[in-house]
C-alpha cells in the first residue's frame, strides 16, 4: 500500500508542475485524495499518517507559492489590450493563460479550504461574524496541519472563512491582486500575515489567535484590479 501510494504521489506533483489545466486539477485531486486515505488508514501510526499527510499538503503549498511569470504582467490586468492586431492577439492568448493558471490553483486552495472549515456546535449561532470561542466548533480534517502560502502572489481571489489552522498557517510576505477573505477564522498556531499587500479588500473579522499572530499588512493598490470573475 505505501509503495502504491509512494508511486501515486510522486506521479500527481510531476503531474502538477506542468501539462494542461485539466491534467493539473485531476493531479491535484489525486493529491487531495492520497491525503484523505492516509488520514483515514488506521493501519499506520499517528506519527506515519501525520508526516504524510503533512508531505502532502507541503507539496500543494509549494505549487501555490510557485511564481508565475505572466501575473506579474501588469499590462494584462488592464480592461482592453493596446498595440496593433498582433500584440491585442498576444494580449488576449496570454491572459487566458492566466485565467486558467488561476483556475488550477482556486482548485487547490477550494479543496483545502473545505477540509481546514470548522463546524459549529449545535448551540453555537452560524453567523461568521458572530464571536468564536473555542470549545465551540470542531476543526476541519486538515486543520492539525501547517500551511505556508509564503510570498505567494495570489492574482486570484482568497476565501479561506470560517477556517480553523490549529498548526500554523503563514500569509506574510503576499501580494493579494483580488479579495482576500479569513472571516471567522480560528488560529491555533502562528498566524503570520506580516510584510503583505492587499490590492482590494481584506477581511479578518473575528479571528480568534491562540498564539502569536502577525498582521502588519498594507492596504494599497499595486495594479488596478480586473473586475472580471475569474474562474
Amino acid at each position: 500500500m505505501r509503495t502504491e501510494r509512494t508511486a501515486r504521489f510522486e506521479e500527481a506533483v510531476r503531474q502538477l508542475g506542468g501539462g494542461t489545466v485539466e491534467a493539473r486539477m485531476g493531479a491535484a485531486r489525486t493529491l487531495v485524495i492520497l491525503a484523505d486515505e492516509w488520514l483515514a488508514d488506521t493501519a499506520v501510526t499517528e506519527h506515519e499518517r501525520h508526516h504524510q499527510v503533512q508531505t502532502i499538503i507541503d507539496a500543494l503549498c509549494e505549487s501555490i507559492r510557485s511564481p508565475f511569470s505572466l501575473a506579474y504582467r501588469a499590462e494584462l490586468w488592464a480592461d482592453e489590450p493596446t498595440g496593433d492586431l498582433q500584440e491585442q492577439s498576444r494580449f488576449y492568448a496570454e491572459r487566458a493563460e492566466l485565467v486558467a493558471e488561476a483556475k488550477v490553483r482556486r482548485s487547490i486552495l477550494t479543496e483545502i479550504h473545505e477540509r481546514v472549515r470548522w463546524m459549529t456546535t449545535k448551540t453555537v449561532s452560524q453567523n461568521p461574524y458572530a464571536p468564536l470561542k473555542t470549545g465551540d466548533f470542531s476543526p476541519g480534517i486538515w486543520s492539525g496541519f501547517a500551511y505556508d502560502f509564503s510570498g505567494t502572489l495570489f492574482f486570484y481571489p482568497v476565501d479561506f472563512r470560517g477556517s480553523c489552522w490549529g498548526q500554523g498557517l503563514n500569509l506574510s510576505g503576499c501580494t493579494h491582486r483580488e479579495d482576500a477573505n479569513l472571516t471567522g477564522s480560528y488560529y491555533g498556531g502562528p498566524a503570520d500575515f506580516s510584510g503583505s499587500t492587499y490590492a482590494d479588500d481584506a477581511d479578518f473579522r473575528v479571528g480568534v489567535c491562540r498564539y502569536n499572530g502577525l498582521f502588519g499588512v498594507r492596504l494599497r493598490r499595486v495594479h488596478p484590479v480586473r473586475r472580471e470573475p475569474v474562474p
